[in-house]
C-alpha cells in the first residue's frame, strides 16, 4: 500500500512532505476503509495521511464515486486546531493543488471527528493523477494552536531582538547588496548562521567594512536577515512575490538556515526528491531518520 519507509525532518508547527500511494493495491478496500502513512510530527503532535480509495459513505443516493484523503491526529488529550493542503502530482510529474488550505480541529477521540478532508472523483484521480498505479501526494500541515496553555516567556527573546534590529541601535556591520547599504549586528548573523560566522568572525572573515553580496536582490537579504532576527516567516511570505520567496529559498541554502529551507520551499523543489519507488519524504529534525524495515 505504503511503502514503509520514511525520511524525517521536523519543524515545530509545520509539515510539509510527499507521500507515495499504491492506489492499484488497495481497490480492493471497500466504502470507509482506509491505508495510512507512516506517523510524522508537526507542532509536538504525532499525525498520519489517511487515504479511503472508495471514499466515506455520506448516506447520500446516487453519490459519484470518489476518494477521500484527511490527516489524522494520533497523539494528545486536547483538540487540536490546524490549516492542512494537498496537492497532486500529474502524470506529468506537476503538482496541481485539490482544494484551498482547509482549516479543521482535530481531536483523538474518534466520535469528536469531523471528517472534512479532501474527496477527489474517482474518474479524475485515475486519469489525471494515477502513474503505474501510484499516487504522488504532497501534503502540508500547519499546527495552529501550541500544545500546551503554558505561556513560553522566551517567546519575547526575538520581539526584543527585532526591536533592537529595527532600531538601529549599535550595527557593527554593513553589506552591500544591489548599491543598498543595510547593516546588522555581528554577534546576532553569527550566531543564527555558520556561514556568516566564517565570513564574519573566522577564517573567510572579510577585510572591508562594507561587505559586497552578489547575486542576491536586497530585498531578498533583507527578509533573509528578517528571519534571522525574528524567525518569524508569516511576514516574509506576505510581503515577497512568490518569485522572490524562491530567491529567498536559494538564500537559505546560502547561508545553511534549515528552518528557512522549509518555509520557503517551493513545492516543485519538493516534488523533485519524490522517490519513484514508494519512498516517503519529509522536512523533519536534520538529524532524525526514520526507516521501517
Amino acid at each position: 500500500m505504503v511503502t514503509p519507509r520514511l525520511q524525517s525532518h521536523s519543524l515545530v508547527g509545520l509539515i510539509k512532505g510527499s507521500i507515495e500511494f499504491n492506489y492499484s493495491k488497495s481497490k480492493h478496500l471497500p466504502v470507509n476503509q482506509f491505508i495510512s502513512s507512516p506517523r510524522f510530527c508537526a507542532g509536538g503532535y504525532d499525525w498520519a495521511l489517511d487515504f479511503y480509495p472508495h471514499g466515506l459513505d455520506s448516506g447520500e443516493e446516487n453519490k459519484q464515486t470518489h476518494v477521500f484523503l484527511s490527516p489524522s491526529l494520533l497523539s494528545g488529550m486536547k483538540e487540536v486546531h490546524a490549516e492542512y493542503a494537498f496537492y497532486m502530482s500529474d502524470k506529468m510529474g506537476k503538482y496541481l493543488p485539490l482544494q484551498n488550505p482547509i482549516v479543521q480541529i482535530f481531536s483523538c477521540n474518534p466520535y469528536a471527528y469531523s471528517y472534512k478532508g479532501c474527496p477527489i472523483l474517482t474518474d479524475k484521480l485515475e486519469t489525471e493523477f494515477c502513474k503505474d498505479g501510484t499516487l504522488a501526494i504532497f501534503v502540508s500541515i500547519k499546527v495552529l494552536s501550541a500544545p500546551s496553555e503554558i505561556v513560553d516567556q522566551s517567546s519575547w527573546l526575538h520581539h526584543d531582538v527585532k526591536k533592537l534590529w529595527e532600531r538601529g541601535e549599535r550595527f557593527d556591520v554593513s553589506f552591500d547588496v544591489e548599491g543598498e547599504r543595510i547593516s546588522a549586528h555581528r554577534f546576532m548573523l553569527a550566531a543564527r548562521s555558520p556561514v556568516f560566522e566564517a565570513e564574519l568572525y573566522g577564517p573567510m572573515m572579510a577585510k572591508s567594512s562594507c561587505i559586497k553580496i552578489k547575486e542576491m536582490k536586497a530585498e531578498v537579504f533583507n527578509a533573509l536577515l528578517c528571519f534571522v532576527y525574528t524567525d518569524n516567516y508569516e511576514h516574509i511570505e506576505k510581503v515577497l512575490s512568490i518569485e522572490l520567496v524562491q530567491d529567498l529559498f536559494i538564500a537559505a541554502y546560502r547561508y545553511a538556515r534549515d528552518k528557512l529551507k522549509v518555509l520557503a520551499m517551493p513545492t516543485e523543489v519538493v516534488g523533485g526528491f519524490i522517490c519513484r519507488h514508494g519512498c516517503v519524504y519529509f522536512d523533519c529534525c536534520p538529524t532524525t531518520q526514520l526507516c521501517f524495515p
